[in-house]
């Protein structure tokens, strides 16, 4: 089943289920997106970073980056899955939530009568409107923490990994009105150590790369469209267009009007 469902900061790109048959064996190379794979019944093994994982129901396993895996049905008892394709911001926070990652790519849960009802439900209404496929995701996505049959520990990203999900928190929010507070919230960051990653990586503040940012959306709104300012400020996150045009001019040296007339 082919879709593309985008919720805020998070995309399912395809959901589906296989009953395989015996020996039936699948290689994927390398894959921007992440594909979870959710086996419902039988045995398989999956190979991946030339690590051999033998898998039953209950466990899921994650292919995503350059080397991909490959993963094969058992000869005598074929598994049975559901797998699903999701990419995006609020994506990375899950898998991080789980404790799945390339260099740890196999979940297991302690509950999966409850697992399997959410991918169950999941894959029911996969042909419906884009709001209940997403609510029955993050349904799924807070029943796999809380059943996860190991302690989870939240993998440690670099900073840029850390400072490349905010940039995609931003861009994908950016018609709301972002503070940094709520930036430390999704990211799960204390302000002074996200103002460090920033200053390490972008050499500017997240305050002030959030304004840049915005500006820069509405600087191209103002030369693309006939949009009036008032409407500009709205689509950047900006309720008071006084408020916004006073930014702009002080960033910019000029008004919204001046800069869109040198265009």
């Amino acid at each position: 089943m082919s879709m593309n469902f985008a919720y805020d900061s998070m995309s399912i790109f395809d959901i589906g289920s296989q009953q395989c048959e015996p020996g039936h064996h699948w290689s994927i190379g390398y894959i921007d997106r992440y594909l979870i794979h959710y086996i419902i019944k039988g045995k398989g093994k999956f190979i991946c970073n030339d690590k051999e994982y033998q898998l039953k129901r209950g466990n899921a396993f994650l292919i995503t980056g350059e080397k991909g895996g490959y993963y094969q049905a058992d000869n005598e008892d074929p598994w049975q899955y559901i797998w699903i394709n999701i990419s995006g911001g609020m994506a990375d926070i899950f898998l991080n939530a789980v404790s799945l990652s390339r260099n740890s790519p196999v979940y297991e849960t302690s509950r999966p009568d409850i697992i399997e009802k959410c991918f169950s439900a999941l894959l029911k209404i996969r042909d419906e409107n884009s709001f209940l496929v997403s609510g029955a995701f993050f349904t799924l996505m807070g029943e796999m923490i809380r059943y996860s049959s190991k302690k989870i520990i939240p993998e440690r990203k670099s900073p840029k990994e850390y400072v490349n999900m905010c940039k995609n928190y931003i861009s994908v929010n950016s018609y709301r009105r972002i503070t940094v507070k709520s930036l430390c919230e999704y990211i799960g960051l204390e302000h002074s150590y996200l103002y460090r990653l920033f200053m390490e990586e972008e050499k500017t503040s997240p305050c002030e790369y959030i304004i840049n940012y915005k500006l820069k959306k509405a600087k191209q709104l103002l030369r693309e469209t006939s949009l009036s300012v008032g409407a500009i400020a709205s689509s950047v996150g900006y309720e008071d267009v006084l408020a916004f045009s006073k930014l702009f001019s002080k960033k910019e040296g000029i008004p919204p009007t001046a800069y869109r007339e040198n265009q």
